[in-house]
Formats: structure tokens, C-alpha cells, sequence
């Protein structure tokens, strides 16, 4: 994506337009699991394969849309094993799953799993993430075998940016924008750019 602006003025607005996008657009993220009543931080019971870990890092490879009014969302079946299929029925989408892949997976009998989806922008800390799951939402009593982890709330993966001269009273912005799946990255930056404009308008 490029665009001109006045001499000056690119590398402050390049950069300004680098930090919106990863801070500011709102994503649904994985932000906590539990299985049965028997997981935590380091294991997902002993009737599971993988440890939390895993597991986490497992849910954190997708990208997800969800249908989805509020700003969380639990996904919840009872299951042998979880696969990406699994999860993507209902009000929960994956976007970018080409081939069934496995969640994690028990060994002898099914388990009952709550994942617990946030809607949200920029890095958020597991402190954050229970606060919203326990105080402000009440979507959980407590923390006792709820694993709870930090989400990057972000569905880009890389945004370089230069800056060029253009003639002599304008500079070229060049936006290389990686996108972990299929969008219309112009229109988001679009629309993050106009939020602002009115934002600015506000105190001006």
C-alpha cells in the first residue's frame, strides 16, 4: 500500500499507522481453557496427551471470527479429541485452517472443554485476562483449574514501512502489510485511520 503526504510528515504518520494496526483492531483471541475439572498450568489431566502448553500453543496458531455480540464468548463440547473442526462449528469460524489439525487429545475417554474467547485489541497479560474472565465478565468463579494464558490480539504478523522521497514537497509511504489470512488489508487501514481522524477531531 502506498500514499503520499507532505515532506515530513512520512515516517511519523507511517509509524503512527504501524502502531494502530497492531494495537488497535479489535481480534477474538484464545484467552483461557479448562478441561474437566483437572487441568492447569502445567497439566491438562492425566487423561490428556498434551501438556497446557501445548495446548495453548495450539489454539494460538488460529485466527478466529466469532458470531458474536458481546466481547467474550466460550466455546464448550464434550469430546474425545478436539480437532479444528470441532471448533469451527457453530458461532466460532477459523480462518485460516487449510487441513484438520488436533487441539489435543485424550487417551481413553471423553472430556468436557470450555475454551473462553476475548474480543480485543493489542497485547493483553494473563493478570488481564482473569480479571476480565472472573470480575468483569463472571464467566468464571474462580481461577481453580481454568488455565488462563496471555493473548496478542492482532491478525498481523509483520508491518514494514518506508519512506521515500516523492518530489519536493511530498514524501511516498510505503506499507508492506503481512496478513495471517485473506483480507482487505486497504480497507482496515482505512478504517483505523478514520476512527483516529474523528478521534482528533474530538479535541481539536
Amino acid at each position: 500500500m502506498k500514499f503520499n503526504v507532505p515532506s515530513g510528515y512520512g515516517n511519523i504518520l507511517a509509524n503512527f499507522i504501524r502502531q494502530l494496526l497492531l494495537t488497535k483492531v479489535e481480534t477474538w483471541r484464545p484467552v483461557a481453557f479448562k478441561i474437566d475439572e483437572t487441568a492447569n498450568v502445567v497439566s491438562a489431566g492425566a487423561e490428556i496427551i498434551e501438556d497446557s502448553v501445548e495446548i495453548i500453543n495450539n489454539l494460538n496458531d488460529y485466527l478466529y471470527d466469532i458470531d458474536c455480540d458481546d466481547n467474550v464468548f466460550v466455546f464448550s463440547a464434550t469430546v474425545k479429541n478436539l480437532t479444528t473442526d470441532d471448533l469451527s462449528q457453530g458461532a466460532v469460524h477459523i480462518l485460516n485452517a487449510a487441513n484438520t489439525a488436533t487441539i489435543f487429545q485424550s487417551l481413553h475417554q471423553e472430556v468436557t472443554v470450555k475454551i473462553y474467547f476475548r474480543k480485543a485489541a493489542g497485547s493483553l497479560y494473563q493478570e488481564q485476562n482473569l480479571f476480565f474472565l472472573e470480575q468483569e465478565k463472571h464467566v468464571i468463579e474462580s481461577a481453580n483449574n481454568v488455565v488462563v494464558f496471555n493473548s496478542r490480539h492482532t491478525n498481523f504478523s509483520t508491518i514494514s514501512v518506508s519512506v521515500e522521497e516523492y518530489s519536493d514537497h511530498e514524501e511516498q509511504v510505503t506499507l508492506d502489510i503481512d496478513a495471517k489470512y485473506e483480507v482487505d488489508v486497504e480497507s482496515v487501514v482505512k478504517q483505523v485511520c478514520s476512527n483516529t481522524a474523528a478521534l482528533l477531531q474530538k479535541i481539536g
